[in-house]
């Protein structure tokens, strides 16, 4: 049996994307950590990765064609991705010269580091964070950009990745051992079919390095509810419709049959 102490350790590290389900939803996060999903995501986000990978080829020095050439080789890591649809916006991305003329710092990198526990945390247990910082640029100073491929309101994605960006910016910063600021997202779908420079592709974070630590202590208290026992749903239907576990009429029995049995094995 898991213990929830043990949540946002070596044990179950927290990644950027999933601060915000912590946030709306802890019992959602709380679900991922007691059962282990099936992992397979859909065709939007292997669309969105397959995106990714082009866009790293083409930082790495490589040329347009080799680029989509390294997309499609890499089909097995995002099996039900849009191909057409990704390479269509990966060329759009590439015509940019935003993006082909960027100093480019550190691209699809994995990231690591630890945040002290909140005081109230029993455990007292650092929160450890692990993911992949998608790039650093080198613009005016060191800053995080980040490529979306949703369809989304831009505005929305924004608000929603406060807490993911402000990861990558401690991460990135620990990393380099540089001060690394929040940049902006990338909204490819955005590209005009010509005149890229005055698409609204760049949707930039409002906010700066110093403002991580505000945002992230939010975290560290969660974290801390969490490791305590005091868990709640936000039954919103979008965050139950992308559960695992669905709907709340599953997640709720089965959330409450695993903290039943902790609590008599810890008794």
């Amino acid at each position: 049996m898991k213990d929830l102490k043990r949540f946002a350790t070596e044990d179950f590290p927290l990644h950027p994307s999933a601060l915000r389900i912590l946030i709306d939803c802890p019992w959602r996060l709380v679900m991922l950590y007691l059962d282990t999903p099936d992992g397979e995501s859909g065709p939007a986000a292997d669309t969105g990765s397959a995106v990714h990978a082009a866009a790293c080829a083409l930082h790495q020095g490589k040329e347009v064609a080799e680029s989509l050439a390294v997309m499609s080789a890499k089909l097995s890591e995002y099996p039900r991705a849009d191909l057409v649809d990704a390479a269509s916006l990966f060329l759009k991305y590439a015509s940019d010269p935003r993006n082909r003329g960027a100093e480019v710092l550190l691209n699809e990198q994995p990231i690591s580091f630890q945040v002290a526990a909140a005081p109230e945390d029993p455990t007292g247990e650092p929160l450890i964070f692990v993911g992949r910082v998608d790039q650093v640029r080198r613009t005016d100073r060191l800053r995080v950009f980040d490529i979306k491929s949703s369809k989304r309101d831009p505005m929305e994605l924004l608000h929603e990745s406060l807490f993911q960006m402000a990861a990558y910016c401690v991460g990135a910063s620990v990393l380099l051992k540089e001060r690394v600021d929040p940049g902006a997202l990338i909204m490819v779908r955005k590209y005009k079919a010509t005149d890229h420079a005055n698409a609204p592709v760049f949707w930039h974070f409002p906010w700066t390095f110093h403002d991580c630590e505000q945002i992230l202590d939010v975290v560290r208290h969660r974290v801390a509810e969490v490791r305590r026992g005091v868990l709640y749903h936000n039954p919103k239907e979008d965050m139950c419709r992308w559960c695992h576990q669905r709907t709340p009429d599953v997640c709720f029995p089965k959330l409450q049959e695993e903290l039943k049995l902790r609590d008599i094995k810890k008794n």
